[in-house]
């Protein structure tokens, strides 16, 4: 008998499945001499066992390894960590200004995660393990004879994510192999797995960064521009969003843009599985209320139709608030996670939690709404949430709440996710956050004010501006763990029709990032801070003796002065043309920040 054989190719036939195929003699005479040989499973892959009247030290099936095993072998499937990135995706979801497209570009988001592992499962000899898939990023991993094999399996499934969005999104994916010894059981601290994620994220970053960022389009020379989307040419004349079917006013859209107008409109009736994040929001609250809440039937009532409603539904004002929240600290800490059941875990808890947070959130800001169709009337919700997944929140509300929903999100976001670790069992998972010193995870937002006809797409620029702000902030905390940071939030206001980069705004207006200048703005706030200025705000509104809105607008303009000699002089000539109980409201509000504040220490909030 042959003590170092090698097979090659197929053609070993068990009950189960065609295994291989022999061609080397000495495997043909080896495989004659073998007792039984039968398919099983260990550890939910899929493995052969070998067993033979001598056993041999080692042996070679094609890409599999037969281990030595007493008087037999065992054989494992080749595996394969995958990692999946749909770029731009943001770009497909907000690339168009009308509210009902957005929507639907969010929905088919929601849908490609839905429908990537039943895309892949299509594809034969090759095995799947999801280990998270949401927010339009994925990992699986894959149990194959090759690498080949998963790389098909992968292309069928983004030329089906091309189709799904009428090829304005690519889905594109890294492969790297995970070696594996004779004991497949995973186990802290697995660097042949950490080894595998690290050359598919290569793998990823390359095709990222090689992709086109926008899909080619056969054209005539001569075409007419899609109205929503002006790099794409027009394919399809539609109705109009927020016009009646029967209107016979048409507008030309590509296919990428009639295809997101016409998902949006699946958005408000009830289903089966959950296809937006605001079909996720109307289950929530009929899970909370049951019986009680607005039949489903009626729940596309419950929406806005445009961005003038959702700003109109605050006593009739005109002005939106966008909300753009992100994880912070977890590109960091994803590098860190040594198991797929750490991935796993981490997704799961990362993605649960953004949706409860920003469901609960909602909840508290649009309270006086939901109780009014509680007790039967039919009221319309003043928010609509534009994406929402993984560690990413884009939501659209009334000024007035925007910022109360910003806080609201952020803490309950951070309260779940330490229950979420808390209540975590003994396993991979928890021994790898306890090892990183994870207790709970955080979300920064920006929150971006403007009129509701400002340009969408300048309005969405502004919140992700913002965003990175807040986050560059809390970077600069000092924690107890490097993967934990504070949550921050950064605001801004634009009071005009012009559009300013929110950095030479802060610069020129703030004095923010000029050596030779004085910061005249403590943003971004922490929640603690922020919970400060939303009490100091309802001190304001609610004192006997109201400050006139000229006086206040005059102290706005004060404290943006860049001479402190200047500001010192105009603030208390404000001050004394104020009553004593106004003068008291003031600086006790001013001491919340600042308790040794002083009117003759500018900037007073150092």
């Amino acid at each position: 008998m042959c003590r170092n054989a090698v097979i090659k190719g197929a053609a070993i036939k068990t009950e189960a499945k065609w295994v291989g195929f022999v061609t080397n003699t000495h495997a043909e005479a080896f495989a004659e001499s073998w007792s039984y040989l039968v398919g099983t499973h260990v550890c939910s892959r899929m493995v052969y066992t070998f067993r033979w009247d001598e056993s041999p030290w080692f042996i070679q099936f094609g890409f599999c390894c037969l281990f030595f095993e007493g008087r037999g072998a065992t054989c494992y499937m080749p595996r394969f960590v995958v990692s999946f990135d749909v770029p731009g995706i943001k770009a497909f979801v907000f690339g168009t200004d009308p509210l009902r497209e957005i929507r639907g570009g969010s929905s088919l988001l929601v849908r490609l995660n839905q429908l990537l592992p039943d895309w892949l499962e299509a594809a034969a000899n090759v095995r799947w393990e999801s280990v998270y898939s949401n927010g339009g990023s994925a990992q699986f991993v894959a149990e194959a004879e090759d690498a080949q094999a998963v790389q098909s399996a992968c292309r069928a499934a983004a030329l089906e994510a091309s189709r799904l969005t009428a090829g304005q999104s690519r889905l594109l994916f890294g492969i790297g192999r995970w070696d594996h010894d004779a004991d497949p059981v995973e186990r802290q601290g697995d660097q042949a797995y950490q080894a595998a994620v690290s050359k598919a994220q290569w793998q990823l970053r390359q095709r990222r960064e090689l992709a086109s960022r926008h899909a080619c389009v056969d054209t005539w020379p001569l075409f007419r521009e899609c109205q929503s989307a002006s790099h794409l040419p027009a394919q399809v004349m539609a109705v109009p969003a927020g016009a009646s079917r029967s209107s016979p006013r048409r507008v030309a859209l590509s296919a990428a843009a009639n295809l997101k107008s016409q998902r949006s409109l699946a958005d408000g009736q009830v289903a089966e599985t959950v296809s937006s994040p605001w079909q996720g929001w109307l289950r929530h609250l009929s899970e909370l209320h049951g019986d009680q809440w607005v039949s489903g039937s009626f729940w596309r009532r419950l929406r806005c139709r445009d961005f003038n409603e959702v700003a109109g539904q605050d006593r009739g004002r005109s002005r939106l608030g966008l909300v753009y929240a992100d994880g912070n600290a977890m590109g960091k800490l994803l590098p860190s996670l040594d198991s797929p059941a750490a991935y796993e875990a981490f997704s799961s808890i990362v993605d649960s939690s953004i949706h409860a947070a920003c469901y609960e959130a909602l909840d508290e800001v649009c309270r006086d709404e939901i109780e009014d169709n509680l007790s039967g009337s039919v009221r319309r919700l003043p928010a609509d949430i534009l994406l929402l997944g993984g560690d990413d929140l884009v939501v659209v509300l009334p000024a007035r709440r925007a910022l109360r929903f910003a806080e609201e999100a952020c803490r309950r976001f951070e309260e779940i996710t330490a229950q979420k670790i808390a209540d975590l069992p003994s396993g991979l998972a928890r021994d790898c956050f306890s090892r990183l010193g994870v207790q709970r995870f955080s979300i920064s937002c920006g929150v971006a004010i403007a009129s509701s006809h400002y340009p969408f797409g300048l309005l969405l620029d502004l919140a992700e501006s913002l965003l990175k702000q807040a986050k560059q902030g809390g970077s600069q905390a000092n924690l107890d763990s490097e993967f934990e940071a504070p949550s921050m939030i950064d605001f801004h206001a634009v009071t005009s029709a012009s559009s300013y980069e929110l950095g030479n705004v802060r610069a020129d207006e703030y004095g923010v990032g000029q050596p030779e200048d004085v910061p005249r703005t403590a943003r971004p706030f922490t929640l603690e801070q922020i919970a400060i200025l939303r009490q100091s705000i309802n001190s304001l509104q609610e004192i006997a003796q109201p400050i006139p809105r000229g006086k206040l607008k005059a102290i706005l303009q004060t404290s943006l002065e860049r001479k402190p000699f200047r500001a010192r002089m105009l603030s208390k000539e404000i001050f004394t043309r104020m009553t004593a109980l106004q003068q008291g409201t003031l600086i006790t509000i001013m001491r919340r920040f600042d308790s040794e504040f002083q009117l003759e220490r500018y900037p007073w909030i150092r």
